[in-house]
């Protein structure tokens, strides 16, 4: 069986706290103290250790979103590796602390509904313009369908509070349901432990920093042949940049109009399966993030 090759590596998520210095700041804070209980300052050597859990947490959140879109394609090998990866992470940090808090960190969301008409969420952790995202083999997509139609991906910030010993128990569930082949419940168990970590959604407020995490979020899903999914992504960037476009000086205004056109034509060219497009979609779309950190630069 053919397998997904994943990006989730070690070093993906080394700086899982300071995603976009350039743009935009997220912020991490330990769980918060009991009632009546005054909160003193950590000290660097806490912040390092409560950073250092958070990064682990992220990656373990990072295997159950590559778990449940594996699933997704009936890959159970891939499944069942990433489950047992991200529960090795879930065991260490529930030895460590009962619950991780972090404000607006950036997570790739992909929208699939299936036939019955039910729609799930799937999410990537976003880390240094990285997404985990899963390198899906082009031949394997091509002699299996998913359980479900892709119809949305977007960037998003999210708050994170993160139950250690809830996010265990749901994936010692997921773990249970795929030795037994019951991948439903697999599925239900890993849905589970996302819904109960990524809470208050919200959009970025600045459309140059929205429009520049879509095309980042675009890039990767075209590194892993999601073609449909990366022009999702490519529709939210432009949606951003004509919002910028109101209220821009003119020559701005000009260059934002040209991306966007540049943008559409790369749509187009995704929609007709152009076979050259897999070669330089990448680099076409490295230099919009460019171009986008130009106009940023030059704000007043």
């Amino acid at each position: 069986m053919k397998k997904l090759s994943t990006l989730l590596v070690a070093t993906v998520l080394s700086g899982a706290i300071v995603i976009m210095p350039a743009f935009a700041k997220d912020s991490a804070t330990p769980a918060k103290a009991d009632a009546g209980q005054k909160s003193s300052p950590m000290s660097d050597s806490n912040k390092q250790e409560y950073k250092s859990m958070l990064q682990e947490a992220f990656a373990m959140m990072g295997h159950v979103g590559i778990a449940n879109i594996a699933l997704l394609y009936n890959i159970t090998d891939e499944a069942t590796d990433n489950v047992q990866k991200a529960l090795t992470i879930a065991r260490k940090l529930e030895g460590q602390t009962t619950q991780l808090n972090a404000d607006l960190i950036k997570l790739g969301k992909l929208k699939y509904h299936s036939a019955s008409g039910d729609t799930h969420d799937y999410w990537l952790p976003m880390s240094d313009d990285t997404f985990v995202v899963s390198a899906l083999d082009s031949e394997y997509l091509k002699s299996k369908q998913p359980k479900a139609a892709e119809v949305d991906a977007q960037v998003v910030n999210t708050k994170v509070v993160l139950d250690v010993k809830q996010v265990r128990d749901s994936l010692e569930k997921a773990a249970s349901a795929i030795s037994a082949k019951n991948y439903d419940d697999a599925q239900v168990a890993l849905f589970n432990a996302e819904q109960s970590t990524f809470s208050v959604e919200t959009i970025g407020d600045l459309p140059l920093v929205t429009a520049r995490d879509n095309l980042a979020l675009a890039k990767e899903l075209a590194k892993s042949k999601d073609y449909d999914g990366a022009s999702f992504a490519l529709n939210h960037a432009r949606d951003a940049l004509k919002e910028y476009q109101k209220t821009a000086e003119k020559d701005k205004a000009a260059q934002v109009a040209k991306l966007q056109t540049e943008i559409s034509a790369l749509q187009t060219e995704v929609a007709k399966g152009k076979p050259s497009v897999g070669a330089d979609i990448e680099n076409r779309i490295s230099g919009w993030m460019h171009k986008i950190e130009g106009l940023w630069a030059k704000k007043s």
